[in-house]
């Protein structure tokens, strides 16, 4: 996607013209990377964040597992 600075009092419909874009793939592209699930530091019982165990290599214990 192209970036530029917006000049001030541009329409959000000159913004789209200007990327050459029509305004529904201008909404997906903003919102998309949004949908993405974010991941979650894993918790000790006592709430406290989980450490990553170094003997481990292969798996990441400071990270919660995706459901």
């Amino acid at each position: 996607m192209k970036s530029f600075a917006v000049p001030a009092g541009m329409t959000a419909e000159q913004v789209l013209e200007a990327l050459g874009q029509q305004p529904a793939a201008a909404v997906d592209a903003i919102i998309e990377p949004q949908l993405q699930p974010q991941p979650k530091r894993a918790r000790q019982r006592s709430g406290q964040f989980k450490g990553d165990d170094p003997a481990t290599a292969d798996a990441n214990e400071a990270w919660a597992a995706e459901n």
